[in-house]
């Protein structure tokens, strides 16, 4: 595992938050699972309570507001995602949602455990060539998406399962770094 590379991607992330950017995550099968579990952990306290109080018309919001990062799981959106793959093909997917909802200056965690899914290395191209900046998060081998990538991390291993038990930790650790950034605690 890189430690060089997994603090660039957590500097790249709060430079992206700090400038009011997106971050936007992908994924197919067991990845996908990984992009939605780490937008979760953006999106509400993970580690750090990050409550707040707002009001709706002078009546406060209950529960509380949670102060939030902006975090997209592509492919979410499961009416989008089965039309696209009926009508134009699933390679596509998560590029077709960039285009719609991503500007430059956010930011693409591709996930891959083969580096080669092409719906996903679709992504990383279109975001690279929109001015998305783009981490990898894959096995051991080179592939295709890193050909995209402005930060790798490589689990460093070959099996799918022992690279998906290898990634949950890492971006447990960069979700951790961000929130402590903005919220205090153990930096």
């Amino acid at each position: 595992m890189d430690d060089i590379a997994i603090q660039k991607a957590i500097e790249l992330l709060v430079e992206t938050f700090t400038n009011k950017h997106t971050l936007f995550t992908c994924g197919n099968g067991g990845s996908f699972a990984d992009a939605q579990h780490i937008c979760t952990e953006l999106l509400k306290s993970f580690k750090i309570q990050r409550t707040h109080s707002h009001k709706i018309g002078g009546d406060p919001i209950y529960p509380p507001n949670v102060q939030a990062f902006p975090a997209v799981a592509l492919g979410s959106n499961q009416a989008f995602l089965t039309a696209m793959a009926n009508d134009v093909g699933y390679d596509y997917a998560f590029a077709q949602e960039l285009i719609a909802l991503s500007k430059k200056g956010d930011c693409l965690l591709a996930i891959s455990t083969s580096g080669n899914s092409k719906s996903v290395c679709n992504a990383a191209e279109f975001a690279h060539a929109r001015g998305l900046k783009v981490i990898a998060l894959t096995g051991r081998a080179d592939c295709s998406l890193h050909k995209f990538a402005d930060i790798i991390i490589r689990a460093e291993q070959r099996d799918t399962a022992r690279i998906q038990e290898v990634h949950e930790p890492i971006y447990h650790y960069i979700c951790e770094k961000v929130e402590a950034h903005f919220f205090g605690g153990n930096k």
